[in-house]
């Protein structure tokens, strides 16, 4: 960590589920050397807090299932590195393969806001991998520029 915060780096990127890989859950207290570490150099803690299927294989299974039973469901693709898809069931619903979000949890276990949740999008993951997400425009985007602008404003 002091490397990292040494050649410039602000913040730590967190797994928010740890258990599900068999490690301590994060309010254990085997993680209090890593979080005083963290405090200590200033670095914020943040949770990347989605998990997927178990594999690739996996996920074109539950796709196929849904595509046999007459869901029209687009193809899984490659989304920041998951191999995963989502899609809105006739009744309305909206279905993650990747995982349901796990915002409601953190938030409610860390008091930090929730600031919008971004859908799982073609084109946000090919302008993040071009370095152009400035272009990408969609009502969650405006949501999340919007609330993070309000979260600074009470900071101050």
């Amino acid at each position: 960590m002091e490397r990292c915060r040494a050649l410039g780096h602000r913040g730590i990127l967190f797994a928010a589920l740890f258990d599900r890989l068999g490690l301590p859950h994060i309010g254990d207290a085997s993680w209090a050397p890593v979080l005083s570490a963290a405090q200590d150099l200033e670095l914020s803690l943040n949770f990347h807090i989605g998990f997927g299927q178990e594999s690739e294989e996996r996920v074109d299974e539950i796709n196929r299932r849904l595509k046999g039973d007459g869901f029209d469901v687009p193809p899984p693709s490659r989304q920041h590195g998951s191999w995963t898809f989502y899609f809105q069931a006739p009744d309305g619903e909206r279905y993650e393969i990747f995982g349901p979000s796990n915002g409601p949890d953190l938030i409610n276990m860390t008091g930090a806001p929730l600031l919008s949740q971004l859908p799982i999008d073609p084109i946000l993951t090919s302008l993040c991998d071009a370095g152009k997400v400035e272009e990408y425009r969609s009502e969650a985007y405006d949501t999340l520029a919007t609330n993070f602008i309000n979260t600074l404003k009470i900071k101050r």
